[in-house]
């Protein structure tokens, strides 16, 4: 609190004139928030972090504190009854936010390995067509999410697991789908945040929007997914570091991920839906 309102998160310029001495400074604050972040299972911690995020003159740095709040959560959830952990080797209902993840994730990547490989050639319905069932485009993004949603939906329908379009976040914000399970025990969310690989939000959204604005919500415990149709090389954007567009959705996949830290990695999880016409 004492040296967060001095500066920003570092962002150096394109050039090389870089101010040294806030660089450092900030390097220090970032490493002092992971380090909090770290210890989240130590006594007050939490409630340090919740006291640094209503200190107004530290807006810069909310962000990042959020992130670790989510960590500390996750940290310091409750343990998992000796019953749930029967449920989930019975591929039966969720334990906890993270095990809706997981589970989510299991049936997004079937999914996607259908659309891709299966015998009733699922892509086509993710591109538009002509008349003469030419391509003409990929669909919009909320179309392709609708499409995909409706296969999703009966899948996780069995355990007891809702799927909903456009859900409410805090700020009246609003994620792609939210997957949410609850009973007489537990509550609980994973945000889905839905990308095409042209989106000119592709690189930041992972981070901007489903880190920063819905993983945030406490049933979801910091816990998110980034799902993106992949529509061929010619359709992706170019990486901001470098320049350089990913050629596969395995590439996509791993830059990605690699924009996330080992912490983070365990939250967040990066989906790919090949939907490449091979026409």
């Amino acid at each position: 609190g004492l040296f967060g309102p001095r500066c920003a998160p570092y962002q150096p310029p394109s050039s090389d004139d870089i101010d040294n001495q806030e660089y450092e400074l900030s390097g220090l604050i970032s490493r002092m928030i992971h380090r909090l972040q770290d210890i989240g299972f130590a006594p007050g911690a939490i409630e340090a972090t919740e006291e640094l995020l209503n200190q107004p003159d530290l807006a810069e740095w909310h962000p990042s504190l959020r992130i670790a709040l989510q960590a500390q959560r996750s940290l310091q959830s409750p343990p998992i009854s000796l019953e749930q952990v029967r449920g989930t080797l019975r591929n039966d209902s969720p334990a906890n936010a993270a095990d809706l993840a997981s589970l989510t994730c299991e049936h997004i990547r079937d999914l996607a390995e259908q659309i891709k490989n299966g015998n009733t050639n699922d892509y086509r319905q993710y591109w538009d067509r002509n008349k003469n069932k030419q391509v003409q485009d990929r669909l919009h993004e909320e179309d392709c999410r609708d499409r995909f949603l409706s296969d999703l939906k009966p899948r996780l329908s069995r355990h007891g697991v809702e799927a909903q379009p456009e859900p409410r976040y805090a700020s009246d914000k609003r994620a792609d789908i939210r997957v949410s399970y609850a009973d007489s025990q537990l509550s609980c969310n994973v945000p889905i945040e839905i990308k095409c690989n042209d989106s000119k939000d592709l690189w930041r959204g992972i981070r901007q929007q489903l880190m920063e604005k819905y993983a945030q919500d406490p049933g979801a415990e910091g816990h998110g997914i980034y799902l993106v149709f992949w529509f061929g090389f010619k359709f992706t954007r170019p990486h901001p570091e470098g320049g350089r567009r990913p050629k596969t959705p395995t590439k996509l996949q791993e830059l990605l991920e690699q924009s996330l830290d080992n912490e983070e990695r365990k939250r967040i999880s990066v989906c790919i839906v090949d939907c490449t016409d091979p026409g």
